[in-house]
């Protein structure tokens, strides 16, 4: 028998109302799925404790910084250098390798760690030099236990790059004494060594011999999603260790494409009512996160020629901190190719989606993406510091 038009319309209405008062509240993903919070928010002492694979990586750190503690003499003070992939964990290891320190180096009691990242200001497209050092003077002010400071660690150290000279000589000026080591990425590093021939800073005298940290590799990756992902010693739920095989394989090197799958997987499983991943949805959210793109980018780095790898890495190092990116007329000024030449590799980049464009006052900016900058950290900046290149950009800082 046919449900009458009125009693339908008053279900209807009924279930709207009802829904109105229903209030949705989104819950993490990773909380519905038994997790007491996102796995990734933080890295604790006792996280480290089961990646054994970081002890080697701990202990250079750890010597970097004692070389440039006991490197330092009554007349001269020398920075250290520590060169980290991007997208690695980085800053992870440095800040815990400097907690560890002070709790066991009583002349490390006063060492600090500032992020440039939090400190460096920048406005219109330009950083503000003056006033990005006035506030590491406050950091380190903030600080003072009247006692002298006996190391500052910077970390992200890329976002000093365009102004590193004023910014180092303001901080002898006011921390004569005061040691840095400077946290920095392959892309920055080359293109910071170029900057300061490019304005006869001698780094070298002012620097010991800089400390490379070596990339994470799919193993390690995979320990790391292992100790994340589990709870009791159990892989949680979404995953398996055999989606967690996979999902180390598609992060190409990157922790951080690593847990940017980890999360969307966690999502669509979540929203999608699904017990486990499978392997198509890890492959799905490589290819719409543009991760896929990894197995072109080596193979071009082996097949194309000179010209476009030096453009590559011409782009990779305008991809640091808050640059836009990189102008026709700086790779111009670098490369000895016609106009036409330049103009066929941006396209073609930037039709493969290895390179973002964006137009700011009618000046177009091309930036490397995202997730191929481990690569080009770990894979395209060897290449070009092997020949040797220097290199002149255009300075996005204001004037004193």
């Amino acid at each position: 028998m046919p449900i009458p038009m009125n009693e339908l319309t008053k279900n209807a209405r009924d279930a709207y109302e009802k829904g109105k008062k229903d209030t949705f509240i989104p819950q993490d993903p990773f909380i519905s799925f038994g997790f007491e919070k996102n796995p990734f928010s933080d890295t604790s002492i006792d996280d480290l404790k089961q990646e054994t694979f970081i002890q080697s990586r701990i202990r250079k750190v750890a010597f970097s910084v004692g070389k440039v503690i006991s490197s330092q003499s009554e007349d001269k003070v020398l920075d250290g250098i520590i060169i980290g992939i991007s997208q690695n964990g980085i800053s992870t290891l440095v800040d815990l390798t400097l907690q560890l320190l002070k709790e066991n180096a009583k002349e490390l009691k006063n060492a600090i760690y500032l992020d440039a990242k939090n400190i460096v200001e920048s406005e219109n497209n330009r950083y503000l030099i003056a006033k990005s050092i006035q506030n590491f003077r406050n950091h380190l002010a903030a600080t003072d236990t009247g006692e002298p400071i006996s190391l500052v660690i910077i970390d992200h150290a890329d976002f000093l790059v365009d102004f590193y000279i004023d910014f180092r000589e303001n901080m002898e000026f006011n921390f004569p004494e005061t040691p840095f080591i400077f946290v920095l990425t392959s892309a920055a590093w080359a293109r910071l060594k170029s900057y300061c021939i490019t304005k006869q800073y001698d780094i070298y005298n002012h620097t010991l011999p800089s400390l490379y940290i070596d990339p994470l590799t799919k193993n390690e990756i995979e320990q790391i999603l292992n100790m994340k992902l589990g709870v009791n010693g159990q892989i949680q739920q979404p995953f398996t260790k055999e989606i967690i095989t996979l999902i180390a394989t598609e992060s190409r090197g990157s922790i951080i494409n690593a847990i940017k799958i980890c999360v969307r997987v966690c999502e669509d499983c979540f929203y999608n009512g699904l017990d486990f991943a499978n392997q198509e949805i890890v492959i799905d959210i490589s290819s719409f996160l543009g991760i896929n793109l990894y197995k072109e980018f080596k193979e071009k780095l082996t097949l194309d020629d000179n010209s476009r790898i030096f453009i590559m890495s011409l782009i990779a190092m305008k991809s640091i901190a808050n640059d836009l990116g990189i102008t026709y007329d700086e790779i111009a000024n670098n490369v000895g190719l016609k106009k036409t030449t330049i103009s066929y590799h941006l396209s073609y980049l930037s039709k493969i989606g290895m390179i973002n464009k964006q137009t700011i006052n009618r000046k177009a900016y091309y930036r490397i993406i995202d997730v191929l900058k481990t690569a080009a950290d770990t894979l395209l900046l060897p290449k070009f510091e092997a020949k040797e290149h220097y290199v002149k950009f255009e300075t996005i800082s204001d004037s004193k």
